[in-house]
């Protein structure tokens, strides 16, 4: 019965008629006005107006994003692959609605021109998965996005390896694009 009941306020919630929004303590939430003002709402129950307020809730509690694989240049030279994670946040729902769009993919990929930025401009002999977390954590500066300023970046994989790229060209599968010129060479 307790199913029933829930499953009944959970669809009761998604109608725009609802004239409250619940707010979690581990949530904060936005309302905004006729589209134009905006309010932080804290944990508790907030009153809204139905089709003149809008609001959003998100979590608070901490999240982990992948940072893919990419491989940099050191300054000596050498190619290092590294990949990671970073930790992080949400302090001002508001602020970081006003600042970013796509926030996870925003955040990952500010993050991995931050650990380019840190292996390309060190020499290899200075560079060790603790050394380039450290380097990146001071570089990033999350508060202006309305997260918490203390996020942290942590690498999962880091290797030094020669790197090779083949370059094809598929155009069709009757030989071409294999690097042979002539008829005669795919002989």
């Amino acid at each position: 019965m307790n199913a029933v009941v829930d499953l009944v306020l959970k669809v009761w919630d998604l109608f725009p008629w609802n004239w409250y929004v619940k707010v979690l303590p581990w949530e904060q939430g936005l309302r905004i006005f006729v589209g134009k003002y905006t309010k932080l709402l804290e944990p508790g129950i907030h009153w809204r107006v139905p089709v003149l307020h809008d609001t959003f809730v998100q979590s608070t509690r901490r999240r982990v994003s992948n940072c893919d694989t990419q491989t940099v240049q050191t300054l000596d030279g050498e190619n290092l692959t590294s990949a990671g994670t970073v930790d992080y946040r949400i302090v001002d729902l508001k602020k970081l609605y006003y600042n970013l769009h796509l926030a996870e993919d925003t955040i990952e990929n500010v993050v991995k021109r931050k650990i380019a930025h840190v292996i390309s401009t060190n020499l290899k002999k200075d560079l060790t998965p603790v050394a380039v977390s450290v380097m990146t954590n001071s570089l990033i500066q999350f508060g202006r996005f309305g997260l918490n300023t203390d996020a942290e970046v942590g690498l999962t994989d880091f290797v030094f390896a020669k790197t090779y790229r083949l370059i094809t060209d598929a155009r069709d599968k009757e030989g071409y694009g294999t690097g042979l010129d002539t008829e005669s060479e795919r002989e």
